[in-house]
């Protein structure tokens, strides 16, 4: 049934049409209630009238919503008005695959952005045993800022069949078996893998073949199967092979061997999981190593030219309280040309950590580094020179966090607690001097060799203000579709600023930016990342989304990446923010902390306190840990407790326990992710409801406080 502009269909609003499908048409609308568009996919009439088919759809759908990934079209839920029964989906502006394919093939690197971002979607689907069954470019959509979308994953099952008699290559979703079996066949002819196109039950590697046939067209421009109906389309899956001469020339023999794996007619011959095939695409499993061209020496940083030695020379971890210096190709140490130690903070000085800001930087010319500390709970600066044997609080600072130098080292610009109000101080020690006030939570700032601070903000765009103070000065908008532009970072020398544009919560779901600062024009560089910094030999450092860092060639003229990103360091230490604690100097020395230890947070030990304020320790089951938010059970029984990886760090993974008192021990409730926030009990003392995560958006959860279910 046709939906009208201004029709109601529970609390959205129809405000236009956007296409039809196998299950129904789409349509615009307006979420009355929380005021933001939606797109309302109206099921067909043949498919209400169906009882058991509606039933099954809508308990598949349950379980579709369940998944949360910044490349997934989200599931906001199912309404129903009268005889109208509607899905609705979150709204993702831009082209979808097929109307790009349209324009002709995509150029490599591009293709192999897009196809990277589609295989982490279908790898996190996958991991909640949800299979795509009808992935094709259709069900794709690219946003103008690069974040590619997979659309309706699973409705293939839920679906089940179609009878609306439509055919052709191009149409919806067809059934080849009118069954009701799950797992059997349903999807678009092109795509179909030979044991769905038989009508088999299909897995997840069903979708690795379709995987497969979608890189093919973005690369070739053209079907991977072609054929001028269904059954000739069908036929050429089962009998034919791609005609791989039509991929462009140049492309790798790592991309063509697993396209050809991706493309296997025997399942068992197949690449099992999309994750094999992105780590294959990324070439982890290759293992020879080419030799490194030599080139000419560089002024500075000599082994930066050399992105080989670097992956090989970077990968000590560096582990507890302290933090590593790396130096490579510094002409004014040893012939070696490489540093490495570590840096143990003092007890007068100690290392602290803040849940949103960068947490140490050394300063251009690599003679200091100055990182945040923590006294009392207050946070506070301390600086440690390279020659001098230990660090020590910034003389004459006040509370302050997130340190930048300046240029010529000889200040440190820093936040307020609160964030939004940026202070510089003398390193030789002084009263601190006002910059000015943000208009929102700063998230990283650099400080140009203009004497202009540029300045990232949470919701809202990139600020600039003089470095002797003054109003910020608006630079970017946040385009449509983004959160937060953040972490930028001025290329010394150029009216270049590089920055992280963002479009969504956790920050660190952002693409690598960059502005021209004459200009205002901003480019996509087409790398998902956060953090980035700029070094003196042509490269960018970032953090990647596995907590590495990496080192990628940067053309700062045409603000382009000129090469394929190598790995530096390994288990960097990152925030829910997309601050990432490392930092590099013009010579090339690199000052890092990394993950996976309890760094900055102080172990705390649980009492029990009676009214006269005497302390006694809780009990054996509770050595000094990292706890947070203690909450006894109504029955008085029971207490809840959170132990986090890094108390002090928001970001943080954190689990919730429980400790039977009687028993005097502990069990475990929750396994993974964050699940930090505020427990609270139900009246009956059997449930526990908590938060995930520091930023939207997160969940409230409940689980069983014995441990059982899910």
């Amino acid at each position: 049934m046709a939906l009208e502009t201004g029709t109601r269909v529970g609390i959205y609003e129809v405000t236009g049409k956007l296409g039809e499908g196998g299950m129904g048409e789409v349509y615009r609308a307006h979420d009355t209630t929380l005021d933001r568009d939606v797109a309302l996919k109206v099921l067909s009439d043949a498919f209400v009238s169906d009882p058991d088919r509606l039933a099954r759809f809508q308990r598949e759908a349950k379980v579709l919503a369940s998944l949360n990934h910044p490349n997934i079209g989200g599931i906001h839920g199912l309404e129903s008005a009268g005889d109208t029964q509607a899905l609705v989906l979150e709204l993702i502006e831009g082209p979808t695959l097929a109307d790009r394919i349209a324009e002709g093939a995509i150029p490599v690197e591009e293709a192999l952005t897009i196809s990277r971002q589609i295989a982490e979607a279908l790898e996190a689907a996958h991991e909640q045993g949800i299979v795509h069954r009808d992935l094709k470019p259709a069900n794709v959509k690219v946003r103008p800022d690069g974040t590619v979308k997979v659309l309706d994953f699973g409705l293939a099952k839920a679906v089940a069949s179609d009878n609306s008699g439509t055919s052709g290559v191009e149409n919806p979703t067809i059934s080849l078996t009118g069954a009701t079996q799950v797992g059997m066949v349903v999807g678009t002819a092109a795509y179909m893998a030979p044991e769905q196109a038989k009508g088999k039950a299909v897995d997840r590697r069903a979708d690795v073949w379709a995987f497969g046939a979608l890189l093919f067209e973005m690369l070739a421009g053209t079907k991977c199967f072609p054929g001028e109906d269904v059954s000739d389309t069908l036929a050429t899956v089962l009998k034919s092979d791609p005609v791989w001469a039509l991929l462009p020339d140049g492309i790798s023999e790592r991309v063509t061997q697993v396209l050809r794996k991706c493309l296997e007619k025997d399942p068992k011959e197949r690449i099992h999981d999309v994750a094999d095939v992105r780590l294959a695409l990324a070439g982890a499993f290759e293992t020879t190593v080419k030799a490194p061209v030599e080139q000419a020496p560089a002024p500075a940083l000599k082994l930066w030219q050399q992105p080989s030695v670097i992956a090989g020379a970077m990968l000590l971890a560096v582990l507890g309280t302290a933090f590593g210096v790396s130096t490579l190709g510094n002409s004014e140490v040893a012939s070696s040309g490489l540093i490495r130690f570590l840096i143990d903070p003092p007890a007068s000085a100690p290392l602290g950590f803040s849940n949103f800001d960068q947490d140490l930087v050394i300063s251009r010319d690599g003679a200091q580094i100055a990182y945040n500390g923590i006294d009392g709970g207050v946070p506070f600066l301390s600086l440690r020179t390279i020659d001098e044997i230990e660090a020590a609080p910034l003389r004459g600072g006040s509370p302050g966090l997130g340190p930048f130098f300046s240029p010529d080292g000889e200040w440190i610009g820093f936040l307020r607690p609160g964030g939004t109000e940026l202070q510089k101080l003398p390193i030789f020690g002084g009263p601190p001097v006002a910059l000015g006030q943000a208009p929102a939570r700063v998230i990283g700032a650099t400080w140009g060799d203009d004497d202009q601070i540029i300045f990232g903000t949470q919701s809202t765009g990139l600020y600039r203000v003089s470095g002797g103070g003054g109003i910020p000065e608006e630079l970017t908008t946040l385009r449509e579709g983004e959160a937060n532009h953040t972490w930028p970072f001025v290329v010394p020398g150029y009216e270049v600023a590089l920055f992280v544009a963002s479009t969504g919560s956790p920050f660190t779901t952002g693409q690598l930016v960059a502005l021209d600062l004459s200009s205002g024009e901003i480019v996509d560089l087409g790398l998902a990342g956060t953090s980035p910094r700029y070094v003196s030999t042509g490269h960018v450092l970032y953090l990647a989304e596995d907590a590495s860092v990496r080192a990628v060639p940067f053309d700062v003229a045409s603000m382009q990446f000129t090469g394929n990103p190598v790995p530096v360091i390994d288990q960097v230490a990152a925030k829910g923010s997309g601050s990432a604690n490392f930092s590099v100097s013009d010579q090339g020395r690199l000052v890092y902390n990394t993950s996976g230890t309890r760094t900055g947070g102080s172990p705390r030990t649980l009492v029990w306190v009676d009214r006269e304020g005497r302390e006694e320790p809780l009990g054996d089951a509770w050595p000094a840990d990292q706890y947070i938010y203690p909450r006894f059970s109504p029955d008085g029984e029971t207490i809840a407790m959170v132990i986090a990886e890094n108390a002090d760090n928001v970001g943080s993974p954190s689990d919730l326990w429980v400790y039977d008192v009687a028993r005097g021990s502990r069990s475990r409730i929750t396994f993974e992710g964050n699940n930090r926030f505020f427990p609270v009990w139900s009246p009956d003392s059997t449930q526990l409801a908590f938060s995930t995560g520091p930023v939207r958006p997160n969940k409230i959860l409940v689980a069983a406080a014995d441990g059982s279910g899910r």
